[in-house]
């Protein structure tokens, strides 16, 4: 089936650790539950169709702010963070299932299988240095996780005691390397079908190889056009390889999470992206091993320059959907999620 045909969709983001003009210092604006709602139903009126949550760190917890947003909005999709390895699957599948219910069918889910091993080890990951490892468990953990949501979509009767509320619900049977299910059951059910769309990042073989057995979207940072294409072409060799071997189509979208940074003048736009970084700690940066970077060379009328995990894409056009969007379409990209500066 390879990539798909549908048009591109562009997604917002929430500042769940605060928001401002630079980075790396103290945020201007705090992340309260009201100034979220304001940034999510801004972006529901402007058009956008999704919102990323980010996850790990100092955010505010990605399902709580998803269903806050998701009280107070009525189109936005929240895309919020699944994390194999920190919680169970099978109260994973409830817990996105109860979101996609409640939210009327808008529930997207963000599988982030790493993260910085300081997060990781913060929050109690026991493979937290075990790189391919957790890529392993990610796979188990998704297969219970869409086979629960499967199986719940047995229509029930009544519930006639909460021993009986899975009487009409076949069991999930799974034993592996990471996860000993027995009888694993999730209700409700979830209301997309088959179940919510699975977005999914990861640059490394071990990742992208999960990626084209288990994901919807498979996401990547800005970075020039070629390189994003090449990207692609890796990915799609892979999701043929799978194809061929288990005699079976997956569709697959691609997505792109960029900082965009829009100026009448390429100029004006340059400064303003170093702007953005001026007040990173340089003491910090070397202590990291990461020295403010170079900017890198121009694809057509999109540059990026990256800053530790962050990408700003700079354009010159005064619009978004522009020259530059239509490149990106053309390298295979459907969804974009994008961080502001105005």
């Amino acid at each position: 089936m390879g990539k798909s045909d549908q048009a591109v969709e562009f997604g917002w983001f929430i500042p769940t650790t605060g928001d401002g003009k630079h980075i790396g210092v103290e945020p201007e604006r705090e992340s309260t539950a009201a100034y979220m709602i304001e940034v999510a139903q801004a972006a529901e009126d402007a058009g956008f169709t999704f919102a990323l949550i980010p996850t790990g760190g100092s955010c505010i917890d990605s399902w709580i702010i998803g269903s806050t947003i998701a009280a107070q909005t009525s189109v936005l999709k929240p895309l919020v963070a699944m994390r194999p390895g920190l919680i169970a699957p099978v109260l994973a599948a409830r817990m996105a299932a109860s979101l996609d219910q409640v939210s009327g069918g808008r529930a997207l889910i963000n599988v982030v299988t790493g993260g910085s091993p300081q997060d990781l080890l913060a929050t109690g990951d026991p493979l937290a240095h075990d790189h391919d490892g957790r890529y392993e468990r990610t796979r188990e953990f998704l297969h219970i996780v869409k086979s629960v949501w499967t199986n719940s979509q047995a229509k029930k009767d009544k519930y006639l005691a909460s021993n009986q509320a899975y009487h009409q619900v076949e069991p999930v049977h799974f034993t592996g390397k990471y996860y000993d299910i027995k009888g694993g059951a999730s209700q409700p059910a979830p209301v997309q079908k088959p179940y919510p769309p699975l977005y999914f990042g990861g640059s490394s073989e071990a990742g992208k190889r999960v990626a084209v057995e288990t994901a919807d979207v498979y996401l990547m940072w800005a970075e020039p056009l070629d390189w994003i294409a090449e990207q692609i072409a890796e990915v799609e060799g892979l999701r043929q390889a799978y194809e061929t071997e288990h005699g079976a189509g997956r569709e697959l979208r691609y997505g792109l999470r960029a900082q965009v940074l829009v100026r009448p003048t390429e100029e004006e736009a340059w400064r303003e992206a170093w702007e953005i970084i001026s007040q990173v700690d340089q003491e910090a940066l070397r202590e990291s091993g990461r020295p403010l970077p170079k900017p890198m060379r121009r694809t057509k009328n999109v540059k990026t320059t990256c800053v530790s995990a962050h990408a700003i894409t700079i354009t010159s056009s005064g619009r978004i959907c522009g020259p530059a969007c239509q490149s990106c379409e053309e390298a295979g990209l459907s969804s974009s999620s994008e961080l502001p500066n105005k």
